[in-house]
């Protein structure tokens, strides 16, 4: 099993380093200017903080629109194994941490002039199967960075446990100018309420832990990269030709790269996490 790095100290020790498959799950998506409510399913101990490869696309469909996978480097956490992705193809890894949790859309009425919040919805998100349209809640994998949207919720954390509480999160900005102001604006849906939108039935079916491991999979990571031409484009940001041996870059080289910036969006997101067992403990037995 891979070392994970859990918790708040795992993400800021990751903002402040000078070191460097199964069901489909998708990633919530913060646009500029925009507000989401969000209530996690992940406390701040269960969320994870890894060195990690994202939106590398791997190849094309039938229609030309390509196929993207996420990877959790060799590099994560101390880890001396080659990584192809740096060593052929100069795509390098950026600290991302990782948790869950289910989108909210409050209820409103009037008093005079105001709009007030007297309650919640769970979100609902629609998906194509071969039996037809299914509805399931939006719950989905939240994927920032340590330095910006996890370092402000660290501090929300510090006054009351993220998963206790309903989250305002409005993004302004883009790429380096990045900010994002979370408010915590109610007291979080109880079991009940979350079970009757079909969250119980959610984590019957979506492993936390198997995702993380997936992703950390090297076997995984060898069989879809290895194939590739070596001038094939993965990454738009990638340095074309064969990067530095890992162990050729300093730890400031290694610095900069976490650093970079990266398109946020995603076409497909694989879905399995870790800690899967004390997370469904967290939503079944709150």
């Amino acid at each position: 099993m891979a070392n994970f790095r859990f918790g708040k100290e795992a993400a800021a020790e990751a903002a402040t380093s000078t070191g460097g498959g199964g069901k489909f799950t998708p990633t919530h998506q913060f646009g500029d200017g925009e507000t989401t409510y969000l209530q996690f399913l992940t406390s701040w101990e269960k969320i994870a903080t890894v060195l990690m490869h994202r939106f590398i696309c791997v190849g094309y469909r039938e229609d030309g629109n390509k196929i993207y996978r996420d990877f959790i480097s060799p590099l994560d956490n101390g880890g001396t194994n080659p990584d192809p992705l740096v060593d052929r193809f100069g795509s390098f890894p950026k600290e991302k941490c990782i948790g869950l949790a289910v989108e909210l859309e409050p209820q409103f009425t009037q008093k005079g002039s105001r709009r007030v919040i007297n309650g919640w919805d769970v979100v609902m998100r629609e998906y194509e199967t071969d039996d037809g349209t299914k509805s399931v809640p939006n719950i989905a994998l939240v994927i920032e960075s340590p330095y910006t949207l996890y370092g402000q919720l660290g501090m929300v954390d510090d006054q009351a446990p993220i998963e206790e509480k309903i989250l305002s999160i409005t993004r302004k900005g883009k790429k380096k100018d990045t900010q994002y102001s979370i408010i915590p604006v109610d007291d979080a849906l109880s079991e009940d309420e979350l079970n009757e939108a079909g969250v119980g039935e959610f984590f019957d079916e979506f492993d936390f832990n198997a995702y993380l491991e997936e992703l950390a999979d090297e076997d995984r990571l060898h069989e879809i990269i290895d194939p590739l031409p070596d001038d094939f484009p993965v990454n738009p940001y990638a340095k074309m030709g064969k990067g530095k041996s890992s162990k050729q870059r300093s730890q400031r080289e290694r610095r900069e790269v976490v650093l970079d910036d990266e398109p946020s969006g995603s076409e497909e997101a694989p879905s399995r996490s870790r800690r899967f067992e004390a997370l469904k403990r967290d939503v079944e037995g709150k």
